[in-house]
This record gives structure tokens, sequence and C-alpha cells, in this order.
């Protein structure tokens, strides 16, 4: 049983993907931007609890291993989308956030039809803590929290990952560019 958890967190995460969309629509200024961001928080520790889980029970599996990138990915873009819509992220960093996510998605699309896997690295893993931990303050904001620089904290913290986004964009193109040139 426990070697499948990581894959029901990994759907899990999925899972809280509509609620999270939903109640910051609900309302958008208090109690559902609330709920939104404790939804997020827990979406988001199923992408750490899965990880640890899998690697101390040594419960890996095909499914998983295509399926946790793209949760991540799914739960960062929509959620981005979403606070995009209602001007509580800044259009840049939402771009290139989500670009790099598309790019790095094909790039490994690509090198598993030619059976090369492009490993996560360790900056990566901060780019992606550092992209939710941001999404989570947006999505709290300053009047639900009563928090005053919870609104500049999020900003400063998506932009600051939109950076280290980019960089591991040009890491991963220049780690894989050897595979195409064929």
């Amino acid at each position: 049983m426990i070697r499948h958890v990581p894959n029901i967190l990994t759907l899990l995460r999925i899972a809280f993907i509509p609620l999270i969309i939903f109640c910051i629509h609900i309302e958008p200024e208090n109690f559902g931007r609330t709920l939104a961001a404790l939804f997020f928080l827990a979406a988001s520790a199923t992408d750490f609890f899965d990880g640890i889980i899998a690697r101390k029970f040594s419960s890996y599996s095909k499914f998983g291993e295509v399926l946790d990138p793209i949760a991540d990915k799914l739960l960062v873009s929509c959620t981005i989308l979403t606070l995009l819509k209602l001007n509580y992220v800044d259009l840049m960093p939402s771009i290139i956030i989500i670009s790099r996510e598309l790019i790095i998605s094909a790039i490994r699309e690509m090198l598993a039809g030619k059976k090369i896997d492009l490993k996560v690295t360790f900056i990566a893993k901060v780019k992606t803590a550092m992209q939710m931990a941001a999404i989570f303050f947006l999505i709290l904001g300053s009047k639900a929290s009563s928090i005053e620089i919870i609104d500049n904290l999020g900003r400063l913290l998506i932009w600051a990952s939109s950076l280290i986004t980019f960089y591991t964009a040009i890491l991963y193109i220049s780690n894989s560019i050897k595979y195409f040139k064929d």
C-alpha cells in the first residue's frame, strides 16, 4: 500500500487545482482567498511529501515519474493564470514561469523518446519552492491576511523565482542541446 502513496499524493495535488481556483473566485478578498491559500499550501505539501515517501520506500513508478512534474506545472500554471486574471500577479514573471514550464516539458518529452532523462537539479527544486511560496503569499494577500507586507512579499518572491526560473531554463536547454545535434 505504501508504494502507492506518492502517486495518490500527486493525484491529490491535481485535484486541489479546481478547489484553489474556485475558492479564489467565490470571495476574492477574504475567506475565499484564505481557503484557497490553505488548499494551495496543502497541494504544495503533497509535492514535498510524495518525493520523501518515494525515496524512503523506493516506491518509484513510471506513472509517478511522468505525472509528478506535470502536477507541479499544472498547479503553478493554473494558479498563476487565475492570479493574473485578477491582477494579483505581474505579467512578466507569469510569462517567464509558464513559458519555462512548457519549454522544459517539451524538451523532456523529446528526450524521453531518445531514452534520455535529465535529472531535476537542486536549483530547480529551489525554484519550485520559491514559486510555491510566492504563489501562496499572492493568493493570501494583505486583505485576507490583514498583514500589509504580504502582497509585496509575494511580488518580490515571484520576481525572484522568475529569475531563477529563467536561469534553470537556460541550464536545461544547454544541458539538452548535445542530444539534439543529430
